[in-house]
């Protein structure tokens, strides 16, 4: 199976990892998402789903267990991705997985906000990190 070639990304106390096994992807957030994030979020994750579609992914994860703000901007970029993912037809559809940080409460409000937006494409795992 070819790899993904998205690169990672560092931007002033951000970065953003993606690591494909199989037909799997997981893209680990660190930091701060704040507004200079915003601007770079989402061509970035346009460009990790259209690569997706193209590898066969079934499942991408996101671990946001150590992204400790993420601005509603930013948010909105993953509403516009999930949004994509669900539009697709059944056979190309891939599930999105969130594991966020029960710690952190914030991110369960605004998780919950986007499972309206994918109900049959998102999943949300919470424990301590």
């Amino acid at each position: 199976m070819p790899s993904l070639s998205t690169p990672p990304v560092s931007i002033d106390g951000f970065t953003l990892e993606p690591i494909q096994v199989g037909d799997q992807v997981t893209v680990r957030l660190v930091g701060n998402a704040d507004m200079s994030v915003t601007t770079k979020l989402g061509p970035y994750l346009d460009k990790l789903h259209a690569e997706s579609l193209t590898l066969g992914v079934k499942r991408m994860t996101f671990d946001i267990r150590e992204l400790y703000f993420l601005t509603s901007s930013s948010l909105k970029c993953f509403a516009t991705m999930l949004a994509a993912v669900a539009k697709l037809d059944a056979a190309k559809r891939y599930r999105v997985r969130f594991l966020a940080n029960s710690n952190l409460h914030w991110q369960r409000r605004s998780l919950e906000a986007l499972r309206c937006v994918a109900q049959d494409v998102i999943e949300i795992e919470t424990s301590v990190a």
